[in-house]
């Protein structure tokens, strides 16, 4: 007879009044789960703001800064080829290919500080001469300060031709001439910041100390104060957002601001809840308030998903509960979550430094995220899962002379204890560095680890451990760590070998490192451990080998479940203590080396 068909009144009282307590507990912590989320969501994005900010200061730093060294090289060959009727062609053409469109020319001024001749640079890598206007030295108001004092870089931002300048100077001691570049500040802000990948909706922009925007997607917002000339062109918009940026602005150096504005780069701006992060920035004689922005309601979207995750988690538990009163012979759940990411199509070369450093950023938010979302899933489940344990503890010692319901608590009491025993360890991983080292046998902890993973390994495949050198040093470290990588390699390996025979080798080694270059600095001239995993299955393809180790939730084994961590995994808890590990595999099998310095 089914074990439903004779409980006691009082028990299953018990139970849903444990299940009822649990529900609550569970709503307690997923309300408190959903605060903390949003706190650690909006600190991210600030931080990913932030770096975006200051990448696009650095590209403007180091732009300005590489055409003043380019032309301070070359000013003695440029000076005297614009000073004699001989015009070097070669060599101007190659400048103008190197500046690109972003430099507008040059001034060559004699030694009374007269403009003599100029020459004007195009987008194809050519040039004219003397058909660059005057009005780029009339309109800055820097040039007499230049005069007065050498060492000036560049002058003050001019507004000229619907767009902004600035002009570079060169000043050559010999001959006593100068040189003067404009610079095409849009041009500059559209090769180099602009045309940057944008993981999340939003822009930078740039303007000087009057509030005068001088860079922007839309060259329509170029010289339009970001109040007062903004309320002429859209009467009817609300600015109190704007005027309250402009006044934080005005008193702090740098800072983050939460305001409602509008998307000032689409043809008729819509309304946005802004998140903006703003540093000032002096480039020579100009001073400018770098800004990126990006929406907040996008950025709480992030939330909003974490929390359905939460509630769905939630619901599954209940389900699961209600089927344990109910139907506690037939208790069988699985949870099988999906999640795979893909990679960023490739960009051009030229723009290889700015997505890597994007991508980069996008994916520690991510991983900081989803850290954040399983650690508190994981945590929630573990505290479910104990008096889970408890109650069916109780049922196994009060029912232990009925061998059919015994077995099938028994199996029940096992599968919660080894989802416990799971909870616990991807707790464990979520905080690496929180629990205190020791000194431990390095070849006890290996042969615990294979003795543990042995009886998991199928039938066809034969597991071998070999101990080659004696006396081994004691390892500071946790030993569950070396046992967590060796299952997760020794479990790669058996999937790869497959359904057919197959052979797995565990060895542990010493040997001497050299200085060579290809140790790290740490290793050179050092005696080291060696754990290798060696297997006789088909390999892993040359093109994807720098892949599996580095980057999270690749995988190829898509048809068996594969979550691509499991080698993330082993080099994260290596990196933990600064071991180094090594993979070598071609169509005879697969070896992984764990190298760890004594």
């Amino acid at each position: 007879m089914s074990l439903l068909s004779k409980p006691s009144d009082k028990r299953i009282k018990i139970m849903f009044v444990s299940l009822l307590s649990l529900i609550v507990l569970s709503m307690v912590l997923l309300v408190n789960s959903y605060f903390s989320i949003e706190k650690r969501i909006n600190k991210s994005a600030e931080d990913y703001l932030g770096k975006t900010n200051d990448y696009a200061i650095s590209i403007l730093e180091q732009n300005i800064e590489k055409y003043y060294v380019l032309l301070q090289e070359q000013s003695s060959e440029l000076i005297a080829s614009l000073d004699s009727n001989d015009v070097d062609k070669k060599e101007l053409a190659s400048l103008s290919a190197i500046t690109k469109d972003e430099v507008e020319g040059l001034f060559l001024l004699d030694e009374t500080f007269n403009h003599k001749v100029s020459v004007r640079f195009n987008d194809q890598a050519e040039f004219s001469v003397n058909q660059l206007d005057e009005e780029y030295l009339d309109k800055d108001k820097s040039l007499n300060k230049f005069l007065e004092n050498k060492e000036i870089r560049n002058g003050k931002e001019y507004f000229l031709n619907g767009l902004y300048y600035i002009n570079l100077y060169i000043y050559d001691k010999k001959s006593q001439k100068s040189i003067v570049a404009p610079i095409n500040l849009q041009r500059l802000y559209k090769n180099q910041i602009k045309n940057g990948s944008q993981v999340y909706q939003g822009y930078t922009m740039i303007k000087n100390s009057d509030f005068v925007v001088i860079m922007h997607p839309s060259t329509n917002q170029i010289n339009l104060n970001i109040t007062k000339d903004r309320k002429k062109n859209y009467p009817s918009f609300d600015f109190h957002g704007l005027e309250k940026v402009e006044k934080i602005q005005q008193n702090q150096e740098e800072g983050t601001i939460y305001y409602d504005s509008y998307w000032w780069d689409q043809e008729q701006p819509t309304e946005a809840a802004k998140m903006s992060v703003f540093k000032w920035v002096n480039i020579g004689e100009s001073r400018w308030v770098v800004a990126t922005n990006s929406d907040v309601k996008e950025r709480k979207g992030l939330t909003a998903e974490n929390l359905l995750l939460l509630l769905v988690i939630f619901i599954i538990i209940v389900i699961v509960f209600i089927l344990f009163i109910f139907i506690l012979r037939q208790y069988q759940h699985q949870y099988k979550v999906y999640i795979k990411y893909k990679e960023s199509e490739k960009r051009r070369e030229e723009e290889r430094i700015r997505h890597d450093l994007d991508l980069k950023i996008q994916q520690e938010s991510k991983l900081e995220t989803i850290g954040i979302v399983s650690t508190t899933i994981v945590h929630d489940l573990n505290n479910i899962l104990t008096p889970l344990l408890g109650m069916t503890k109780l049922m196994m010692e009060e029912n232990n002379e009925d061998e059919a319901l015994f077995s099938d608590l028994e199996s029940i009491y096992l599968s919660a204890k080894k989802g416990q025993e799971l909870s616990g360890n991807i707790l464990r991983f979520a905080k690496l560095d929180n629990k205190e080292k020791r000194d431990s046998d390095i070849v006890e902890a290996v042969s615990e680890g294979v003795k543990t993973i042995r009886p998991l390994i199928p039938k066809n495949i034969e597991l071998d451990l070999q101990i080659i050198d004696t006396n081994y040093p004691s390892i500071s470290m946790e030993p569950q760590d070396i046992q967590n990588i060796l299952f997760n390699l020794i479990t790669n390996a058996y999937q790869a070998i497959g359904k057919g025979q197959g052979k797995i080798i565990v060895s542990v080694s010493k040997e001497k490192a050299d200085d060579s270059k290809k140790n790290p600095f740490h290793f050179k001239n050092k005696e080291i451990i060696v754990i290798k995993v060696m297997d006789n299955g088909p390999g892993i393809p040359k093109e994807i080998q720098d892949k599996v180790l580095v980057t999270p939730f690749y995988t190829t084994k898509d048809e068996t479940g594969g979550t691509g961590l499991g080698l993330f995994v082993v080099t994260s808890l290596a990196k933990k203590y600064g071991w180094e590990v090594k993979l070598f595999s071609d169509e005879n099998g697969t070896t992984f080396s764990i190298r760890i310095p004594i």
